[in-house]
């Protein structure tokens, strides 16, 4: 049981992230699908497809002892900070097609994003897609503001998308963010809080036919600049169910 001070605590608290995170974040049930920690060195804990990911991970300090640096992703562990520093792009992290249920479910992490120094390209938390059929979850900052967006290709040239304020005031703290989806609502997540909903596409979540990648785009590109730790996938809408 990875445990937290109580300075951490009271730090948190503050972030507005939840205290049932701080003692048991993400506890697994009969409804999840992927739970990844990342503080043990594994690529997920628990998966109903292949806990494997692409390479291995070096990580900093998270929220529960270990997280995944976004920007850098997973890269060898015997490599120097200099050399982590000079990597050209992201690293992708990704998991198997097979842990996202597209009737239903939630993917929910928690994220501490850096300051932004470029807002103009879009920060992908998750992604897959191929030509005509995709989905994501991405930040879209601009100078002034910044949403959180939800975004689906059911078939080419047909996409349903929506969005949600994330202040830059949320930046350097801890916070859930994800989104659910099931036969009554696709919603965006924040802190546990259901921050804006849309129909879901009829015949639910694009049928994933690529790995799932979190961070950034499967590509290695619009990766997003900050630390993810607890990551969950499940097969059911989650929060104000």
């Amino acid at each position: 049981m990875r445990a937290a001070s109580c300075a951490l605590i009271i730090a948190l608290s503050a972030s507005g992230a939840w205290a049932q995170y701080l003692s048991q974040p993400f506890a697994p049930d009969e409804h999840t699908t992927l739970l990844a920690h990342y503080d043990r060195g594994l690529d997920a804990d628990e998966a109903t497809g292949s806990r494997r990911a692409d390479g291995k991970a070096d990580m900093g300090a998270g929220l529960f002892g270990q997280g995944m640096y976004a920007t850098k992703g997973w890269v060898r562990p015997e490599m120097s900070l200099v050399e982590l520093d000079a990597l050209p792009r992201y690293i992708s992290v990704t998991y198997a097609w097979v842990n996202l249920n597209p009737q239903a479910g939630c993917i929910e992490m928690m994220v501490r994003l850096d300051k932004v120094k470029n807002p103009e390209y879009f920060r992908r938390l998750m992604t897959y897609n191929e030509a005509g059929h995709s989905c994501f979850l991405a930040l879209r900052p601009t100078p002034e503001d910044r949403t959180l967006k939800a975004y689906a290709e059911i078939a080419p040239g047909e996409a349903v998308t929506f969005s949600a304020d994330l202040p830059y005031e949320m930046d350097e703290q801890w916070h859930l963010i994800g989104m659910q989806w099931d036969e009554k609502s696709w919603d965006l997540i924040v802190d546990g809080e259901i921050v804006a909903s849309h129909a879901t596409p009829a015949g639910g979540m694009p049928v994933p036919t690529t790995r799932i990648t979190i961070g950034a785009h499967q590509w290695s590109g619009n990766v997003v600049e900050g630390m993810i730790d607890e990551l969950r996938i499940s097969d059911i809408a989650r929060y104000g169910r």
